[in-house]
């Protein structure tokens, strides 16, 4: 197991399971022309991206999602009320990310979280390392990317833009924009990211 951090934006999509998977850039981004992508033999976590023709600009990193099988339990930003013996009272927990405007006297940061706290569990079934622009559309899709979203950004208005996003030119658009919104105006240099698939699960007995 190992804890993570997801987006505020993510949590609603991943407790409804509409989101199934994870996009993150690399830390270190790759100057050269990259010929192989390369997992470590005893860390699974570990990647190499090499440069063959300028050894220079190999880049060593480590994915935020483990390796397939790891199940991640999400920290988030939340409110509680301890009991006598230091534990939290469950039935007092709320969660910044789907009770925004709840007035609590404090939010505590993702980070004080203690995992029997959480109720977001993911499994990893699958982790690449790749360009944003290779990103198939079935899999922008499953980063969460839906029709509601084209229409509040204006993008969609019609039956011919709803045909648009279905056969994917809005899918690609939407997932674009909300990239750069996460983070940063990256799309136009089509960064390297880590890209897993994954799925909600209970949290353990």
């Amino acid at each position: 197991m190992k804890p993570f951090y997801p987006l505020p934006q993510e949590i609603p999509l991943l407790l409804e399971g509409v989101q199934r998977a994870l996009v993150r850039p690399l830390s270190q981004q790759p100057h050269g022309r990259i010929n192989q992508v390369l997992q470590n033999g005893k860390r699974k976590d570990i990647y190499l991206l090499v440069d063959a023709d300028n050894w220079d600009n190999n880049v060593c990193e480590s994915t935020p999602f483990d390796q397939a099988g790891t199940i991640l339990w999400c920290r988030e930003t939340f409110s509680g009320y301890k009991q006598i013996g230091g534990r939290y009272v469950r039935e007092k927990l709320h969660f910044k990310a789907t009770e925004p405007d709840l007035p609590v006297s404090r939010w505590l940061l993702p980070v004080m979280m203690p995992i029997y706290v959480s109720r977001l569990w993911l499994e990893v079934l699958e982790i690449k390392v790749c360009r944003l622009m290779d990103l198939t559309h079935e899999e922008m899709y499953e980063s969460g990317v839906r029709i509601a979203d084209s229409y509040s950004r204006g993008m969609a208005t019609d039956e011919g833009s709803v045909e648009a996003f279905n056969c994917g030119d809005g899918i690609r658009r939407v997932f674009y924009e909300i990239y750069d919104e996460r983070f940063g105006k990256r799309e136009i240099s089509n960064p390297w990211i880590w890209y897993a698939a994954i799925k909600k699960v209970d949290a353990p007995s």
